[in-house]
């Protein structure tokens, strides 16, 4: 007895193009994403002189995509470049910027700014980034 199968290559070309879409929406999605927690942290950032914002950068696999600005807006400098795996981080690079966050007894005269700048954000978002991962992938299965 023999088995025989037949339209194999669309079924793989079919699944191809699935994970392509999705790969495609998860990066757009990681591009929202990361502009959405760089914005929130410049927000939250003490100003004094504003090089801390400025020093502000956001990386994707390494690549410098955003950077902060020192009237707390940010500029996009870059595209993700696809790979296998997607790891964003969102940084300050002054000497000052670790005391900045941690030492909750300074005082951050300017509205809106204080310490936990980095981490108060990612943390109130971290839930909702999770779902618009999980709706990007939806998103590219629809497709």
């Amino acid at each position: 007895m023999s088995v025989n199968i037949t339209g194999t290559a669309r079924v793989m070309a079919n699944l191809q193009r699935v994970l392509q879409n999705v790969n495609r929406e998860v990066v757009k999605e990681m591009e929202n994403i990361m502009e959405d927690l760089s914005r929130k942290t410049c927000i939250e950032a003490p100003k004094d002189t504003g090089a801390m914002r400025e020093s502000m950068r956001a990386t994707v696999n390494d690549k410098e995509i955003i950077k902060g600005m020192d009237t707390g807006g940010i500029q996009r400098v870059g595209n993700i470049e696809k790979k296998d795996k997607l790891e964003g981080i969102v940084f300050y690079d002054t000497e000052y910027c670790v005391k900045q966050h941690e030492d909750m007894t300074l005082n951050h005269p300017t509205m809106g700014t204080k310490a936990k700048y980095l981490q108060d954000p990612f943390q109130q978002n971290q839930q909702l980034y999770l779902q618009k991962f999980k709706d990007a992938v939806q998103r590219g299965t629809r497709r």
